[in-house]
């Protein structure tokens, strides 16, 4: 059995995403300031569902952040690009890496390298993205990351925005304090 939207769900829908695809052609992606996550000095290779944060120690953790500007209405985020400059073979090549954007930064039960696990700040959560990153080139990987749910992350602004990275699947052995970079594009 199929699902269908009422006719004025449906007309609904097809305005908003036809209002925000005509934005996206007359003004193009706006680049937020990028921000970035360094890592700690250890090549051990990360494990499926493992966070991947500045600090083995779960008290250090420091979660990154930015800034969206104030925008009346707020931001559509249709993709984040994550991009590190990590050139280790096979290390982050093909790795699919979660992100996750929260209103207020959480806090974990783990550090680095360990366990994927929350300890206060859930209730903060706004959306996930999913990457594939791109094979090891001589100056690191990237990827275009696409929202786990719908087709774009809507966001109030001005609003400080935190994400923190997950490893879905395992990576190969890393090069020792590289750094990820998480640049959103949004249409303003």
């Amino acid at each position: 059995m199929r699902f269908r939207l009422p006719r004025l769900a449906a007309a609904a829908f097809a305005a908003i995403f036809l209002t925000v695809a005509a934005a996206f052609a007359q003004t193009g992606a706006v680049l937020s300031p990028p921000s970035t996550l360094t890592l700690p000095a250890v090549t051990t290779a990360y494990t499926a569902n493992q966070l991947i944060a500045n600090n083995a120690t779960a008290a250090s953790v420091v979660v990154p952040s930015i800034p969206f500007p104030p925008v009346p209405g707020g931001t559509v985020t249709p993709r984040l690009r994550l991009d590190t400059n990590d050139a280790a073979s096979p290390g982050w090549g093909g790795v699919t890496i979660q992100i996750d954007l929260w209103s207020a930064a959480p806090t974990f039960n783990n550090g680095d390298r360990a366990a994927w696990s929350i300890k206060t700040g859930s209730n903060n959560h706004i959306a996930t993205f999913t990457c594939v990153m791109s094979t090891a080139q001589s100056d690191g990987a990237w990827s275009e990351c696409a929202p786990n749910y719908g087709t774009f992350v809507a966001i109030p602004s001005p609003l400080t925005v935190y994400w923190t990275l997950e490893a879905i699947t395992a990576s190969g052995t890393v090069t020792a304090s590289k750094t990820f970079t998480l640049t959103p594009e949004s249409l303003n």
